[in-house]
Protein backbone atom coordinates (compact mmCIF):
# COMPACT_ATOMS: atom_id res chain seq x y z
CA UNK A 1 0.00 0.00 0.00
CA UNK A 2 3.17 2.48 0.75
CA UNK A 3 4.85 1.78 -2.06
CA UNK A 4 1.75 2.50 -4.26
CA UNK A 5 0.79 5.96 -2.58
CA UNK A 6 4.37 6.31 -3.20
CA UNK A 7 5.11 6.12 -6.69
CA UNK A 8 1.39 7.91 -6.81
CA UNK A 9 3.16 10.78 -5.48
CA UNK A 10 6.10 10.81 -8.02
CA UNK A 11 3.70 10.69 -10.70
CA UNK A 12 1.77 13.71 -8.76
CA UNK A 13 5.21 15.56 -9.02
CA UNK A 14 6.43 14.65 -12.87
CA UNK A 15 2.73 15.91 -13.59
CA UNK A 16 2.37 18.88 -11.93
CA UNK A 17 6.19 20.10 -13.16
CA UNK A 18 7.28 21.07 -9.66
CA UNK A 19 10.62 18.95 -9.77
CA UNK A 20 12.63 17.40 -12.36
CA UNK A 21 13.97 13.80 -11.51
CA UNK A 22 14.19 11.53 -8.56
CA UNK A 23 12.11 13.51 -5.39
CA UNK A 24 13.16 12.60 -2.13
CA UNK A 25 10.51 11.60 -0.32
CA UNK A 26 9.74 11.61 3.77
CA UNK A 27 6.66 10.61 5.83
CA UNK A 28 5.15 12.14 9.00
CA UNK A 29 1.78 11.90 11.04
CA UNK A 30 1.85 14.72 12.24
CA UNK A 31 1.29 17.99 11.26
CA UNK A 32 3.87 19.84 12.92
CA UNK A 33 7.83 19.97 11.75
CA UNK A 34 10.63 20.89 13.23
CA UNK A 35 13.35 22.65 11.26
CA UNK A 36 17.27 23.26 11.66
CA UNK A 37 18.20 26.03 9.79
CA UNK A 38 21.98 26.50 10.02
CA UNK A 39 22.69 27.08 13.68
CA UNK A 40 18.61 28.04 14.17
CA UNK A 41 16.71 25.06 15.79
CA UNK A 42 13.15 26.38 15.36
CA UNK A 43 10.59 23.41 17.33
CA UNK A 44 7.50 22.73 15.71
CA UNK A 45 8.08 26.03 13.04
CA UNK A 46 6.88 24.07 10.32
CA UNK A 47 3.10 23.24 9.26
CA UNK A 48 2.56 20.53 6.51
CA UNK A 49 -0.22 22.26 4.54
CA UNK A 50 -1.16 19.71 1.75
CA UNK A 51 -3.26 22.36 -0.19
CA UNK A 52 0.10 24.34 -1.44
CA UNK A 53 1.46 23.14 -4.16
CA UNK A 54 4.27 23.79 -3.11
CA UNK A 55 4.44 24.72 0.11
CA UNK A 56 7.98 26.92 0.34
CA UNK A 57 10.12 27.40 2.94
CA UNK A 58 12.78 30.37 2.51
CA UNK A 59 15.96 29.67 4.48
CA UNK A 60 16.98 32.72 6.98
CA UNK A 61 20.51 33.09 5.40
CA UNK A 62 20.04 32.18 2.05
CA UNK A 63 24.03 33.89 0.98
CA UNK A 64 25.37 31.70 3.35
CA UNK A 65 26.20 27.95 2.04
CA UNK A 66 24.51 26.25 5.07
CA UNK A 67 22.72 22.89 6.56
CA UNK A 68 18.62 22.61 6.14
CA UNK A 69 17.08 19.63 8.37
CA UNK A 70 13.69 18.96 8.85
CA UNK A 71 12.46 16.81 11.42
CA UNK A 72 9.10 15.25 11.54
CA UNK A 73 7.54 12.94 14.20
CA UNK A 74 8.85 9.76 12.44
CA UNK A 75 11.35 10.87 10.05
CA UNK A 76 14.16 13.56 8.71
CA UNK A 77 15.59 15.03 5.66
CA UNK A 78 18.72 17.00 5.18
CA UNK A 79 20.08 19.84 2.52
CA UNK A 80 23.40 21.56 2.14
CA UNK A 81 22.06 24.86 0.52
CA UNK A 82 23.87 27.53 -1.12
CA UNK A 83 22.55 31.06 -2.82
CA UNK A 84 20.14 31.18 -5.38
CA UNK A 85 18.90 27.16 -5.55
CA UNK A 86 15.84 25.00 -4.61
CA UNK A 87 15.58 22.21 -3.09
CA UNK A 88 12.04 19.92 -3.68
CA UNK A 89 11.08 16.71 -1.49
CA UNK A 90 7.78 14.99 -0.42
CA UNK A 91 6.41 14.93 2.85
CA UNK A 92 4.04 11.81 3.42
CA UNK A 93 1.32 12.86 5.53
CA UNK A 94 -0.63 9.79 7.10
CA UNK A 95 0.57 7.61 4.57
CA UNK A 96 -2.05 9.46 2.02
CA UNK A 97 -1.25 12.85 1.56
CA UNK A 98 1.43 14.37 -0.95
CA UNK A 99 2.84 17.53 0.41
CA UNK A 100 5.16 19.25 -1.67
CA UNK A 101 7.67 21.01 -0.17
CA UNK A 102 10.36 23.55 -1.25
CA UNK A 103 13.19 24.53 -0.23
CA UNK A 104 14.34 28.42 -1.52
CA UNK A 105 17.27 30.00 -1.11
CA UNK A 106 16.41 32.90 -3.78
CA UNK A 107 16.12 36.08 -1.94
CA UNK A 108 12.53 37.44 -2.09
CA UNK A 109 11.74 40.26 -4.31
CA UNK A 110 10.57 42.23 -1.50
CA UNK A 111 10.60 41.82 2.39
CA UNK A 112 7.46 41.05 3.61
CA UNK A 113 5.36 44.63 4.49
CA UNK A 114 7.60 47.00 2.29
CA UNK A 115 8.04 48.04 -1.32
CA UNK A 116 11.29 49.43 -2.54
CA UNK A 117 12.01 52.84 -1.31
CA UNK A 118 11.43 55.78 -3.83
CA UNK A 119 13.40 59.27 -3.60
CA UNK A 120 16.35 57.81 -1.59
CA UNK A 121 19.56 59.14 -2.82
CA UNK A 122 21.65 57.52 -4.45
CA UNK A 123 24.67 56.52 -2.11
CA UNK A 124 23.28 56.72 1.00
CA UNK A 125 20.83 58.86 3.60
CA UNK A 126 20.79 59.94 6.84
CA UNK A 127 18.13 59.75 9.51
CA UNK A 128 18.14 62.01 12.62
CA UNK A 129 17.43 59.99 15.71
CA UNK A 130 16.98 60.86 19.84
CA UNK A 131 18.29 58.18 22.49
CA UNK A 132 15.82 58.77 25.53
CA UNK A 133 16.16 57.93 29.12
CA UNK A 134 14.84 54.73 28.45
CA UNK A 135 17.84 53.63 26.11
CA UNK A 136 15.50 53.62 23.09
CA UNK A 137 16.08 55.19 19.76
CA UNK A 138 13.33 57.48 18.33
CA UNK A 139 13.06 59.06 15.05
CA UNK A 140 10.50 61.12 13.33
CA UNK A 141 8.33 60.20 10.18
CA UNK A 142 4.97 61.15 8.43
CA UNK A 143 2.43 58.31 7.85
CA UNK A 144 0.07 58.98 4.61
CA UNK A 145 1.26 62.39 4.18
CA UNK A 146 0.46 62.95 7.68
CA UNK A 147 2.39 65.10 10.06
CA UNK A 148 5.38 64.05 11.38
CA UNK A 149 4.79 61.39 13.92
CA UNK A 150 7.40 60.41 16.56
CA UNK A 151 8.67 56.30 16.36
CA UNK A 152 10.80 54.17 17.88
CA UNK A 153 13.22 52.61 15.35
CA UNK A 154 13.64 49.07 16.46
CA UNK A 155 15.76 46.68 15.06
CA UNK A 156 14.45 43.51 17.21
CA UNK A 157 10.67 44.19 15.38
CA UNK A 158 10.47 42.96 11.71
CA UNK A 159 6.85 44.80 11.10
CA UNK A 160 5.95 48.71 11.45
CA UNK A 161 3.61 49.11 14.12
CA UNK A 162 0.77 52.31 14.90
CA UNK A 163 -0.90 53.14 18.03
CA UNK A 164 -4.60 52.58 17.75
CA UNK A 165 -5.95 55.68 18.35
CA UNK A 166 -4.15 57.25 15.80
CA UNK A 167 -5.43 55.82 12.91
CA UNK A 168 -7.30 58.89 12.44
CA UNK A 169 -4.56 61.12 12.31
CA UNK A 170 -2.47 59.00 9.93
CA UNK A 171 -5.38 57.99 7.26
CA UNK A 172 -4.82 54.47 8.68
CA UNK A 173 -8.08 51.91 7.69
CA UNK A 174 -7.11 48.65 9.88
CA UNK A 175 -8.95 45.90 7.04
CA UNK A 176 -7.46 42.48 8.70
CA UNK A 177 -6.13 40.88 11.43
CA UNK A 178 -2.67 39.22 12.13
CA UNK A 179 -0.64 37.79 14.72
CA UNK A 180 2.39 39.63 16.44
CA UNK A 181 4.93 37.80 18.26
CA UNK A 182 7.10 38.57 21.21
CA UNK A 183 9.84 37.53 23.67
CA UNK A 184 6.58 36.42 25.94
CA UNK A 185 4.36 35.12 23.15
CA UNK A 186 1.70 36.41 20.66
CA UNK A 187 -1.23 38.18 20.29
CA UNK A 188 -3.80 39.19 17.46
CA UNK A 189 -3.84 42.71 16.79
CA UNK A 190 -5.94 44.86 13.65
CA UNK A 191 -3.62 45.13 10.25
CA UNK A 192 -3.87 47.79 7.12
CA UNK A 193 -2.74 47.22 3.79
CA UNK A 194 -0.83 49.60 1.66
CA UNK A 195 0.53 52.68 3.54
CA UNK A 196 3.10 55.08 2.58
CA UNK A 197 6.26 55.78 4.90
CA UNK A 198 8.35 58.82 5.04
CA UNK A 199 11.67 59.53 6.76
CA UNK A 200 13.69 62.38 5.31
CA UNK A 201 14.45 61.90 1.50
CA UNK A 202 12.79 58.40 1.85
CA UNK A 203 9.84 56.39 0.79
CA UNK A 204 7.96 53.71 1.34
CA UNK A 205 5.32 52.40 -0.50
CA UNK A 206 2.65 49.49 0.27
CA UNK A 207 3.99 48.98 3.67
CA UNK A 208 1.73 46.94 5.60
CA UNK A 209 0.72 48.70 9.57
CA UNK A 210 -0.22 46.95 12.46
CA UNK A 211 -1.88 47.92 15.67
CA UNK A 212 -0.56 48.21 19.04
CA UNK A 213 -2.51 50.00 22.43
CA UNK A 214 0.72 50.73 24.25
CA UNK A 215 3.84 52.45 23.18
CA UNK A 216 7.02 53.87 24.76
CA UNK A 217 7.82 57.72 26.01
CA UNK A 218 5.27 59.65 23.66
CA UNK A 219 6.01 57.36 20.48
CA UNK A 220 3.01 56.77 18.20
CA UNK A 221 4.65 53.42 17.11
CA UNK A 222 7.55 51.57 15.85
CA UNK A 223 9.64 51.24 12.89
CA UNK A 224 10.88 47.85 12.04
CA UNK A 225 14.25 46.70 10.23
CA UNK A 226 11.88 45.46 7.41
CA UNK A 227 12.52 48.77 5.56
CA UNK A 228 16.46 48.50 5.54
CA UNK A 229 17.38 44.77 5.14
CA UNK A 230 18.24 45.74 1.66
CA UNK A 231 20.38 47.95 2.94
CA UNK A 232 23.52 48.87 5.15
CA UNK A 233 22.40 50.39 7.95
CA UNK A 234 24.69 52.32 9.86
CA UNK A 235 23.97 54.02 13.77
CA UNK A 236 25.79 56.44 14.91
CA UNK A 237 25.51 57.51 18.87
CA UNK A 238 28.15 59.92 18.89
CA UNK A 239 26.36 62.00 16.35
CA UNK A 240 22.89 60.62 16.28
CA UNK A 241 22.27 59.45 13.42
CA UNK A 242 21.19 56.56 11.33
CA UNK A 243 22.84 56.36 8.04
CA UNK A 244 21.40 53.86 5.49
CA UNK A 245 23.91 52.98 2.58
CA UNK A 246 23.46 50.99 -0.32
CA UNK A 247 26.66 49.43 -0.40
CA UNK A 248 29.29 48.41 2.73
CA UNK A 249 30.95 51.75 3.10
CA UNK A 250 34.92 51.80 4.15
CA UNK A 251 35.58 50.72 7.41
CA UNK A 252 37.92 51.75 9.85
CA UNK A 253 40.43 49.42 11.76
CA UNK A 254 38.69 50.50 14.99
CA UNK A 255 35.39 48.48 14.24
CA UNK A 256 34.99 45.10 15.03
CA UNK A 257 33.93 42.49 13.11
CA UNK A 258 31.20 40.16 14.02
CA UNK A 259 29.30 37.48 12.58
CA UNK A 260 25.16 37.78 12.34
CA UNK A 261 22.58 35.74 11.78
CA UNK A 262 18.55 36.47 10.40
CA UNK A 263 16.55 34.31 12.58
CA UNK A 264 12.61 35.25 12.30
CA UNK A 265 13.57 38.08 10.49
CA UNK A 266 15.81 39.86 12.82
CA UNK A 267 19.34 39.92 13.79
CA UNK A 268 21.31 37.72 15.73
CA UNK A 269 25.13 38.32 17.30
CA UNK A 270 26.94 36.29 19.38
CA UNK A 271 27.59 37.15 23.37
CA UNK A 272 29.66 35.29 25.71
CA UNK A 273 28.87 35.29 29.35
CA UNK A 274 32.02 34.09 31.44
CA UNK A 275 31.43 34.52 35.55
CA UNK A 276 34.69 33.26 36.22
CA UNK A 277 34.30 29.68 36.09
CA UNK A 278 32.74 28.78 32.45
CA UNK A 279 32.12 30.85 29.86
CA UNK A 280 28.49 30.40 28.10
CA UNK A 281 28.00 31.87 24.40
CA UNK A 282 24.99 31.71 22.98
CA UNK A 283 23.13 34.01 19.77
CA UNK A 284 21.28 36.76 21.06
CA UNK A 285 18.71 39.17 19.38
CA UNK A 286 20.19 42.25 18.57
CA UNK A 287 17.41 44.24 19.94
CA UNK A 288 18.20 47.92 20.07
CA UNK A 289 13.88 48.48 21.69
CA UNK A 290 14.74 46.41 24.64
CA UNK A 291 15.61 48.47 27.73
CA UNK A 292 18.49 46.68 29.65
CA UNK A 293 21.52 45.09 28.66
CA UNK A 294 20.74 40.75 28.33
CA UNK A 295 17.98 38.95 28.85
CA UNK A 296 18.57 35.27 29.51
CA UNK A 297 15.90 32.17 29.48
CA UNK A 298 15.94 30.17 32.04
CA UNK A 299 16.66 26.92 30.16
CA UNK A 300 19.84 28.60 28.94
CA UNK A 301 20.78 29.79 32.62
CA UNK A 302 20.45 26.31 34.27
CA UNK A 303 21.86 24.48 31.40
CA UNK A 304 24.86 26.04 32.18
CA UNK A 305 25.39 26.64 35.83
CA UNK A 306 24.56 30.44 35.83
CA UNK A 307 21.96 30.70 39.38
CA UNK A 308 23.93 31.52 41.99
CA UNK A 309 27.62 32.27 40.47
CA UNK A 310 27.71 36.02 39.93
CA UNK A 311 26.22 39.12 41.90
CA UNK A 312 22.85 39.61 42.91
CA UNK A 313 22.05 43.51 42.11
CA UNK A 314 18.38 43.75 41.65
CA UNK A 315 15.22 42.70 40.53
CA UNK A 316 12.75 43.67 37.52
CA UNK A 317 9.52 43.17 37.36
CA UNK A 318 7.40 43.90 34.10
CA UNK A 319 4.45 42.58 32.24
CA UNK A 320 6.45 41.51 28.83
CA UNK A 321 8.92 39.24 30.59
CA UNK A 322 7.89 38.51 33.98
CA UNK A 323 9.89 38.64 37.57
CA UNK A 324 14.00 38.47 36.43
CA UNK A 325 17.08 38.53 38.51
CA UNK A 326 19.54 41.06 37.86
CA UNK A 327 23.32 39.91 38.14
CA UNK A 328 26.66 41.49 37.28
CA UNK A 329 28.66 39.02 35.16
CA UNK A 330 32.43 39.70 35.76
CA UNK A 331 33.44 39.49 31.30
CA UNK A 332 31.09 39.61 28.55
CA UNK A 333 32.01 39.08 24.94
CA UNK A 334 30.40 40.47 22.07
CA UNK A 335 32.52 38.74 19.25
CA UNK A 336 36.41 39.21 20.66
CA UNK A 337 35.46 42.52 22.59
CA UNK A 338 35.48 42.17 26.22
CA UNK A 339 33.21 44.52 28.72
CA UNK A 340 33.39 44.10 32.63
CA UNK A 341 30.82 44.17 35.16
CA UNK A 342 27.87 44.00 32.98
CA UNK A 343 24.53 43.75 34.85
CA UNK A 344 22.20 41.37 32.92
CA UNK A 345 19.01 39.67 33.36
CA UNK A 346 18.32 35.68 34.22
CA UNK A 347 15.01 34.63 34.01
CA UNK A 348 12.86 33.36 36.60
CA UNK A 349 14.34 30.08 37.50
CA UNK A 350 10.89 28.67 39.09
CA UNK A 351 8.96 29.93 35.40
CA UNK A 352 7.84 26.87 33.29
CA UNK A 353 7.90 28.41 29.76
CA UNK A 354 11.79 29.58 29.05
CA UNK A 355 11.38 32.69 26.82
CA UNK A 356 11.36 31.66 22.71
CA UNK A 357 14.30 34.42 22.45
CA UNK A 358 17.12 35.88 24.40
CA UNK A 359 18.03 39.27 23.95
CA UNK A 360 20.28 41.76 23.54
CA UNK A 361 19.27 45.16 24.83
CA UNK A 362 20.59 49.03 24.48
CA UNK A 363 21.69 49.28 27.64
CA UNK A 364 24.71 47.29 26.08
CA UNK A 365 24.42 48.26 22.43
CA UNK A 366 24.27 51.56 22.29
CA UNK A 367 28.00 51.69 23.72
CA UNK A 368 29.01 51.25 19.75
CA UNK A 369 28.64 53.07 17.08
CA UNK A 370 27.38 50.01 14.49
CA UNK A 371 27.14 49.01 10.78
CA UNK A 372 24.71 46.01 9.84
CA UNK A 373 25.62 44.33 7.17
CA UNK A 374 22.53 42.70 5.49
CA UNK A 375 23.56 41.43 2.52
CA UNK A 376 26.50 39.85 3.76
CA UNK A 377 25.20 38.60 7.02
CA UNK A 378 28.37 40.90 9.60
CA UNK A 379 27.85 43.35 12.15
CA UNK A 380 30.69 46.14 12.59
CA UNK A 381 31.00 48.01 16.31
CA UNK A 382 32.99 50.61 17.61
CA UNK A 383 33.00 51.99 20.88
CA UNK A 384 31.44 55.63 21.36
CA UNK A 385 31.41 57.89 23.78
CA UNK A 386 28.87 55.96 25.87
CA UNK A 387 31.00 52.85 26.39
CA UNK A 388 31.85 53.83 29.64
CA UNK A 389 28.48 54.93 31.28
CA UNK A 390 26.78 53.31 34.24
CA UNK A 391 24.61 50.07 33.52
CA UNK A 392 21.31 50.80 34.42
CA UNK A 393 21.69 47.86 37.18
CA UNK A 394 17.95 48.08 38.65
CA UNK A 395 15.23 51.70 38.20
CA UNK A 396 18.03 53.33 37.09
CA UNK A 397 15.03 54.95 34.82
CA UNK A 398 12.36 55.59 37.63
CA UNK A 399 15.57 57.39 39.50
CA UNK A 400 16.36 60.07 37.05
CA UNK A 401 12.78 60.42 36.34
CA UNK A 402 12.55 61.45 40.30
CA UNK A 403 15.40 63.25 40.07
CA UNK A 404 14.16 65.18 37.28
CA UNK A 405 10.75 65.31 38.82
CA UNK A 406 12.57 66.89 41.85
CA UNK A 407 14.37 69.27 40.32
CA UNK A 408 11.72 70.68 38.31
CA UNK A 409 9.70 70.89 41.23
CA UNK A 410 12.50 72.61 43.35
CA UNK A 411 12.95 75.36 40.56
CA UNK A 412 8.61 75.97 40.56
CA UNK A 413 9.03 76.51 44.14
CA UNK A 414 12.34 79.01 43.59
CA UNK A 415 10.37 81.17 41.03
CA UNK A 416 7.42 81.28 43.56
CA UNK A 417 9.98 82.35 46.39
CA UNK A 418 11.30 84.78 44.36
CA UNK A 419 8.40 86.20 43.17
CA UNK A 420 6.56 86.88 46.84
CA UNK A 421 10.11 87.57 48.64
CA UNK A 422 9.33 90.87 45.54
Amino acid sequence: MIRIQIIFALLFITQTGFSQGKVPIIRANSKSVSVLDGEHYRPSWWYIMPEKNPDIYEVENPKKPHNVIFYTDVDTISFDVKLNETYDFIILLNGKDSCLTRISTIPPKAIAYRRECNNCIAISDTIPFSLKLDNKTYIKAKLNNSDLVSFQFDLGATACILKESMADDCNIIWDGTAEMGSVSGSTSVKSSKNNQIQTGNLIWDSVGIFSTKHTNWGSKGIIGNSLFQDKIVELNYDNNIIVLHKTLPAISNDYIKVEMQIRDGVPYIPVTIDNGKIKAKNWYMFDNGYDNCLLVDNKFSKSNGLYGTMKVVGHRNNSMNGKTETVVVPKLFIGDYELNNVPIDLQNSDDKQPYDRIIAGNDLLKRFNVIIDYQNNFIYLKPNKLIYEKYDKSNRLKNKILIIGGAVILTVIGVFIFKKSK
